[in-house]
């Protein structure tokens, strides 16, 4: 499912941030990794620079690979090409079958940052293999840690849509190992205030309604946690909500999670990348990385 993992470089050392993961990935799961740098034209004077960067960024890679493996020899590509990042990125996952992009994911305070959600944004609208969005924390890299992904939340909200996610979190689990939360937000009853109250109490039914919703969550979570529980340490959790994103932001670090697991589309059937989507606020609310799978 993670055979080949894409990760796209600038140069820089936020873009390298993105190498903790895939150094797990290859270490837990075999996979094969390729270091993509694009050449566009206004960089024609540095290309032996960026050739040269992208051969040595490849040799560490494999050096510690090689070292935390016993020896055997660590799949890492390099690949070097040259026209628009977009076009070329998207292009390169649709002909050599890469099962994973992972690329950096700053958040939206400066130029540089709108400019790189910018980039993030068209790649991710074109391509149609699962993409890993890491967050910087405001510019600083990912810090390593002996147990990178530990624990994978995994958002659903009862459609088939959002469980195309549940094969990966299983396969990511099973290997890595990590442990799964189920989590799932129960849209909270809109009190308002009738004609003749004033003060806007709750409705009549509306704390009934909330716990009977709750409790069908509840069961709905049971009911996957049982499916998957076989050799993955699995546990699921709801609350009341009425913004997807915070919950699913608190949810996640009420858990102790590691990464956010989900699918882009959801109930609205509407690609969930789009401004004020869930994907999109989750990007400038929450702090860990996020593993987008599209509904195919």
């Amino acid at each position: 499912m993670f055979n080949r993992v894409l990760l796209p470089l600038d140069g820089s050392d936020l873009a390298e941030a993105v190498f903790p993961y895939a150094e797990e990935l290859a270490k837990k799961l075999g996979s094969e990794i390729v270091l993509f740098h694009v050449c566009e034209s206004s960089h024609k004077l540095s290309l032996n620079m960026h050739r040269l960067y992208l051969e040595k960024s490849a040799e560490l890679l494999r050096q510690r690979l090689d070292l935390s493996d016993k020896g055997k020899k660590a799949k890492v590509q390099t690949e070097f090409v040259h026209g628009d990042f977009t076009e070329e990125t998207c292009r390169f996952i649709d002909e050599n079958e890469v099962d994973l992009l992972i690329m950096v994911a700053h958040g939206f305070t400066s130029l540089k940052v709108k400019i790189m959600g910018s980039i993030v944004d068209k790649v991710f609208r074109l391509v149609k293999c699962p993409v890993m969005l890491i967050r910087t924390d405001g510019g600083q890299p990912a810090v390593e840690t002996k147990e990178l992904i530990s624990r994978i939340l995994l958002p659903l909200d009862g459609t088939e849509n959002s469980e195309a996610s549940i094969p990966y979190a299983e396969t990511l689990a099973r290997s890595l190992p990590a442990d799964i939360s189920l989590y799932k937000m129960v849209r909270k009853a809109h009190y308002s205030a009738s004609k003749d109250d004033m003060v806007g109490d709750m409705g009549l039914g509306d704390s009934e309604r909330d716990a009977a919703e709750q409790q069908q969550a509840i069961a709905y979570l049971e009911g996957i946690e049982n499916k998957i529980r076989k050799k993955i340490c699995v546990s699921s959790c709801t609350t009341l909500g009425n913004d997807p994103a915070r919950a699913i932001t608190d949810a996640s670090r009420d858990t102790n999670a590691d990464l956010v697991l989900m699918t882009t589309r959801g109930r609205s059937g509407i690609t969930a990348w789009a401004p004020g989507s869930i994907a999109h606020k989750l990007l400038q609310t929450g702090d860990l990385p996020l593993l987008l799978v599209r509904k195919q």
